[in-house]
């Protein structure tokens, strides 16, 4: 990592833990050395959408190195995944892997997290060592937000997503829209299949001459933790953030349940066996306020960092 990119990422941080009262002379230096910690955002917002979440990791040991990306800031967070993990964020994290052969942690908020599953699927020499998702729609997004009132039922609701997914499922939306890469219909499983050309490669449902990679690139995780809630109102299910989701009858499916993991197609089952993957459900949290919450940030993400 660069010198100037080392001070972008701590000259705000400073000023925002001295205007804060959280200056470097109140602290002891711990002995120990942490882990660096890589933070990425999600949809339609910038690193400073992180920038509290950075302070409250230095504030709780001074010695950690926080990255915090700006990388596809804004409206450029809606540009294709994939391209994302080749380009600019692709490359960051590629320098900063290798820049840490000692291991780092990586966090990712909402599509952010999904991003983060999927740049360590992307890169086997990672050197992640904890991987946090928070509120992240690792199993894909499908619905109506809660935060908008809804029409009806989710299973009265098909003829309308219909919509949606005739809108995501056609080369165009592939490739230039993020959120169609991770639009996941149940009721149209194999429409889904033929015409998502993103989540279901890194889920391994269609095999690639990169499955074998991918599953070896995620089970090298130490740990891998996904923090969700029934509060969060935007990703839908919210239980997506552990791998759960909707079946053809529109309920959600536990995790355990479905293909990824009993055929552990890229590894969940056994980072799980492994006592590799923790969950946390937090109720009461909106899905913007995940990483502004103190309870959420010292019950469990703190605690993952070392």
């Amino acid at each position: 990592m660069t010198q100037i990119r080392q001070t972008r990422v701590w000259l705000p941080l400073c000023a925002f833990l001295k205007l804060a009262g959280m200056c470097y002379g109140q602290f002891q230096f711990p002995t120990e050395n942490p882990k660096p910690v890589f933070l990425v955002h999600g949809i339609l917002v910038s690193g400073n959408n992180l920038a509290y979440l950075a302070a409250r990791i230095i504030q709780n040991n001074p010695r950690t190195l926080v990255f915090n990306t700006y990388a596809y800031s804004g409206l450029a967070s809606l540009t294709p995944l994939q391209q994302q993990l080749d380009g600019t964020l692709g490359q960051e994290f590629k320098n900063f892997s290798d820049a840490h052969p000692e291991g780092f942690h990586l966090i990712g908020h909402s599509q952010g997290a999904l991003i983060c599953r999927t740049l360590i699927q992307n890169y086997p020499q990672h050197n992640v060592r904890h991987f946090i998702s928070i509120a992240g729609p690792q199993a894909g997004q499908y619905g109506i937000p809660t935060i908008i009132p809804q029409p009806m039922p989710l299973v009265e609701l098909p003829p309308l997503l219909t919509v949606g997914s005739a809108l995501f499922y056609n080369p165009i939306a592939q490739r230039t829209l993020s959120i169609a890469n991770y639009w996941h219909d149940p009721f149209q499983d194999q429409l889904y299949l033929r015409q998502n050309t993103f989540l279901p490669y890194y889920d391994n449902r269609i095999r690639s001459e990169r499955s074998a990679s991918y599953k070896e690139a995620f089970v090298k995780l130490r740990r891998f933790v996904a923090i969700q809630g029934p509060g969060d109102g935007v990703i839908d299910p919210w239980q997506s953030g552990d791998f759960s989701f909707y079946n053809r009858l529109g309920t959600v499916e536990n995790y355990t349940q479905r293909e990824v993991y009993t055929e552990d197609l890229f590894g969940l089952r056994t980072l799980d066996e492994d006592g590799r993957f923790i969950k946390y459900i937090q109720d009461g949290v909106e899905h913007f306020d995940w990483v502004f919450n103190n309870e959420v940030i010292e019950k469990y993400i703190l605690p993952n960092l070392d």
